[in-house]
């Protein structure tokens, strides 16, 4: 099964690779990665693609701590809409579920695991599904180091790590600056690759940053001002759906969330559109089960779960409910712009 990562996961490229006498664009190309697609948050990239592109930049810059710098230009606001959705959450602990949802379906198959080991000491470990991550020590940097940076937004001052570990093999340069980057010990040459803390963080509430929500909401949604315009409003909606999705959590209240609305609001606007919340889901969804079956590279099983289907069978069904055929026979046809595009395949 191919598995698939935002385009987001590589916010900063461009500009580390720079900094370190690179030149990204023929590192995206030597892959198959257009630079352009770099720009589109939404853009889906095959993560085969993401590991390659990290470790050739790892080599050809010289610079075995690739993915920490990389992660030094990345935290919630890179995440967008779910960084928002994130830090709305009601606990630290309910936020790593989003975050543990949203890895797997967004992240290349990422599976992130929180054991409390005793009442002093909590792990947060990463595996991928299917293989693991020993030949790719940069995409284990970044994913570590950006959890670590998000956490801290989340927390504040008071988030410290106890302890990381990874499988990667670190000589002494290389683990100084780990050690520095997480302000803790670091062990190489480990088991797993993990981070322990304190587990009384998680009872925490995440902390409400104005300024990054404003950020990533823009001139849409502002927390500020109040926005009269249920088109523009829709506009954000549709965003945030596709962006929940893949959670499995996509209710108006957490869609609502994700953009700093109250849910009554939220619902008078889509009254004052003329439209529903459940008849823009499916309109979503519509558009993102053609265009991912036209585009052809993702498998069936992985489209429903990203259209937030915990079964395949519920895809399939309603798939055919739209369109007449299964999702497996469909075939896009003359009249996709319409959004009822498509045909029998032979």
């Amino acid at each position: 099964m191919g598995y698939y990562s935002r385009s987001s996961v590589l916010t900063g490229f461009e500009a580390v690779v720079a900094g370190l006498g690179g030149n990204p664009v023929s590192l995206l190309n030597a892959v198959g990665i257009h630079p352009q697609q770099l720009h589109n948050p939404e853009e889906f990239i095959g993560d085969q693609l993401i590991l390659q592109v990290l470790e050739n930049s790892a080599a050809q810059c010289r610079c075995p701590s690739f993915g920490l710098e990389l992660a030094r230009r990345q935290g919630l606001a890179s995440l967008g809409l779910i960084g928002v959705y994130i830090m709305r959450q009601a606990s630290i602990e309910k936020a790593l579920v989003v975050v543990t949802q949203y890895a797997y379906t967004q992240c290349g198959g990422l599976n992130l695991h929180l054991d409390r080991i005793n009442h002093d000491r909590c792990c947060l470990s990463m595996s991928r599904c299917e293989s693991d991550y020993r030949h790719n020590p940069q995409k284990v940097q970044l994913c570590l180091a950006l959890l670590h940076r998000c956490l801290r937004e989340l927390i504040g001052p008071s988030w410290q790590l106890q302890s990381v570990e990874v499988t990667q093999c670190l000589d002494a340069p290389l683990q100084e600056r780990f050690e520095r980057f997480f302000g803790c010990s670091v062990v190489g040459s480990g088991q797993r690759n993990a981070i322990q803390f304190p587990p009384q963080f998680l009872q925490c509430r995440p902390r409400q940053q104005l300024e990054m929500i404003d950020q990533v909401l823009g001139h849409q949604i502002s927390t500020h001002l109040a926005v009269t315009r249920s088109e523009d409003i829709l506009v954000a909606l549709e965003r945030a759906i596709r962006t929940l999705l893949p959670t499995g959590d996509c209710s108006l209240e957490a869609a609502a969330l994700s953009l700093n609305l109250h849910p009554k609001k939220l619902q008078r606007e889509l009254r004052r559109a003329d439209t529903s919340y459940r008849a823009l889901l499916e309109s979503v969804r519509k558009q993102e089960a053609t265009k991912e079956l036209q585009r052809g590279d993702m498998s069936i099983s992985h489209l429903a779960l990203h259209l937030g289907y915990a079964e395949f069978s519920v895809f399939s069904r309603q798939f055919k409910q739209w369109y007449g055929v299964a999702p497996t026979r469909w075939r896009p046809g003359p009249t996709l712009a319409t959004g009822a595009g498509g045909h029998l395949g032979q």
